[in-house]
């Protein structure tokens, strides 16, 4: 069985986090359509990437170690998600057009919600926070962009290639389970 979230996160965490997704979901559709070539490096992210250190204060591998962990029992709460989503999705459209659906209006959402924002709430390590904004900002850019359908995303490699800065910092960084790829993803 899973452990629930609230059981799991101090009351000052979850609150901050509901608050946070409060106000990121009014904006989670918004702005213009700017069809660059290479827009997570360009695209400038609308929520804040900005890290602080943990308190109370964490080593790197007890950051990695409970990132990883959170962002296991996250793809299960994801996997669960999309399977109801998926079950209310229109039976006339394609296998491509539901799969678009779903990243784009409940996957990418979700990815904001249970990995960047528990990473973000969290904190870094000592010293580190730098190193986790750089390998963060490319995960909230490319999830920013996918909602607004900048590319539109209709298989698993066009999802992982669309993460794949993301995915290079947060493998060399040891967070393996936070992964945008193949193994994590859900079925969908």
């Amino acid at each position: 069985m899973v452990p629930s979230i609230t059981r799991e996160l101090p009351t000052k965490q979850l609150i901050f986090l509901l608050i946070a997704a409060a106000f990121a979901v009014p904006f989670a559709g918004c702005g213009g359509d700017d069809s660059s070539g290479s827009e997570t490096q360009t695209y400038s992210v609308e929520a804040s990437t900005t890290m602080l250190v943990a308190s109370p204060p964490l080593t790197k591998q007890q950051f990695v170690d409970r990132t990883n962990q959170d962002c296991q029992v996250s793809w299960v709460r994801i996997q669960e998600n999309v399977d109801a989503f998926r079950r209310k999705q229109d039976p006339k459209l394609s296998e491509k057009e539901r799969f678009a659906e779903t990243v784009r209006d409940l996957l990418l959402g979700e990815i904001v919600f249970h990995i960047f924002d528990a990473i973000r709430i969290r904190g870094a390590p000592s010293g580190e926070t730098e190193e986790i904004e750089e390998i963060i900002g490319p995960m909230q850019a490319s999830s920013e962009l996918g909602q607004k359908g900048r590319p539109a995303l209709y298989t698993i490699e066009q999802l992982t290639e669309h993460y794949r800065e993301y995915n290079q910092g947060a493998r060399k960084y040891g967070i393996d389970e936070c992964l945008i790829d193949e193994a994590h993803v859900p079925r969908i």
